[in-house]
């Protein structure tokens, strides 16, 4: 009798310590869970690799951009047009400003036109994304498909009647394009 009291107690602390251990432990996932990126520390992100950056700003069309370091700028005040050039000017990033629109909508419009014939033909694809950052608004992204190049990225930002556009020609510094769009606002 002694034995069967000592085998029953051995079971009940061993299957609650298992049942304890069951219960108590906390699952692990099989695989690591990828870390969630909210807009605003996206956007937090962009600001931080562009803290050096100079700041170009213009009073007169109310708006202001970041640009790397080694650039530099040129303004061509008959066109409304600024260039931002990297050190051997061979790229560049020009930014426009125009008041002929009424919305963003009708701005995306006429540049997805511009390119309406090569995009049927198969000859070009046009990808348009939503800009996050202080501003929002479109970029848009035509390639080339013979030879998947870049040749030309649009943004377009819009408020009070006032549409500034950024394009981009080359495909070698779309990152700082990117980068430069991210710090893009109008100014109050």
């Amino acid at each position: 009798m002694k034995n069967i009291i000592i085998v029953i107690l051995v079971v009940i602390v061993v299957g609650g310590g298992i049942w304890f251990l069951l219960n108590t432990r906390q699952e692990q996932p099989l695989v690591p869970e990828e870390p969630v990126i909210t807009e605003e520390e996206a956007v937090r992100e962009d600001e931080d690799k562009t803290a050096t950056w100079q700041i170009y700003s213009n009073k007169e069309y109310g708006y202001e951009i970041k640009y790397p370091v080694d650039w530099h700028f040129e303004e061509e005040a008959a066109t409304k047009i600024v260039g931002f050039f990297d050190k051997e000017e061979k790229e560049f990033i020009l930014i426009g400003i125009d008041t002929g629109f009424s919305s963003i909508d009708e701005v995306v419009a006429e540049k997805e036109k511009t390119f309406e014939e090569e995009v049927m033909d198969g000859r070009v694809s046009l990808l348009k994304e939503k800009i996050i950052g202080p501003e929002s608004g479109y970029k848009i992204i035509t390639t080339d498909l013979k030879d998947n190049s870049a040749f030309d990225a649009t943004a377009i930002f819009f408020k009070e009647g006032k549409v500034c556009i950024i394009v981009y020609l080359m495909p070698k510094y779309l990152e700082v394009f990117d980068e430069m769009l991210s710090t893009f606002r109008f100014l109050d």
